[in-house]
């Protein structure tokens, strides 16, 4: 299974809506969400955008829960899990936070194939023992410069950063 992951929307919705189109294309199964969409109007953007593909939400440091919470009930593919979500794809075990620190910490259990993570805004794939560590960098594209997102391949067990090929 292709599972597409973003993190620090930062309520960027332009960068999101270029992102959500690519993600379609590329196939993905699934999304996650390493958290900091910020305001419930984002969320509202992201279910408009994402009707058909599941879609689970870990919260970052920014964003809004309650108001998360009231816009997400009324989506059955949305799924808040949280400060730490996981999933379970065949036998690949993937967990995922917006907190770097927690994600090394989960990494180097040894319960899970990939660990992904936000917060940082920083783009990066590494690995603890066999376990993918990995960061899809920000759809906002602030901080870096650049918007970017991930696939993680649960079959082929690789996680891939793609540039936004647009950045308005």
């Amino acid at each position: 299974m292709l599972i597409a992951a973003i993190s620090d929307i930062h309520d960027h919705t332009v960068n999101l809506a270029l992102i959500l189109e690519e993600i379609r294309e590329r196939n993905c199964g699934r999304i996650v969400c390493m958290g900091d969409i910020c305001e419930p109007s984002t969320l509202h953007e992201l279910i408009e955008s994402t009707r058909g593909i599941p879609v689970d939400i870990a919260y970052g440091n920014n964003d809004e829960a309650y108001g998360l919470q009231m816009v997400a009930s009324k989506a059955a593919h949305i799924t808040l899990q949280g400060s730490v979500g996981k999933l379970t794809s065949g036998n690949f075990k993937l967990a995922f936070t917006h907190y770097p620190h927690h994600a090394g910490k989960l990494a180097a259990s040894g319960m899970y194939d990939a660990v992904l993570y936000g917060h940082d805004h920083r783009a990066a794939v590494s690995r603890i023992g066999s376990c993918i560590l990995a960061n899809p960098g920000e759809v906002v594209g602030n901080r870096s410069g650049k918007s970017s997102y991930g696939i993680l391949d649960t079959e082929a067990k690789t996680f891939t950063i793609h540039p936004l090929t647009f950045h308005p």
